[in-house]
């Protein structure tokens, strides 16, 4: 994927929803933190031992703003 359509794909994510990423810390998220600033949208990006959905440690991303 391009830059581009992560661009798309944040932007059309709804406040309120989230996303989860498996196996990843939040230090690793600044390319997504990036993006979200650049984009005027403002995400909250916590990592979780045990995920709400699949039960696994990564990060979940959820837009607030």
């Amino acid at each position: 994927m391009a830059r581009e359509d992560h661009e798309r794909l944040l932007a059309e994510l709804k406040v309120g929803s989230s996303f989860f990423l498996e196996g990843v810390k939040p230090q690793d998220m600044g390319y997504v933190r990036r993006m979200g600033y650049k984009l005027g949208i403002r995400l909250s990006i916590r990592q979780v031992m045990e995920d709400e959905i699949y039960g696994r440690m990564g990060v979940r991303v959820k837009r607030i703003k």
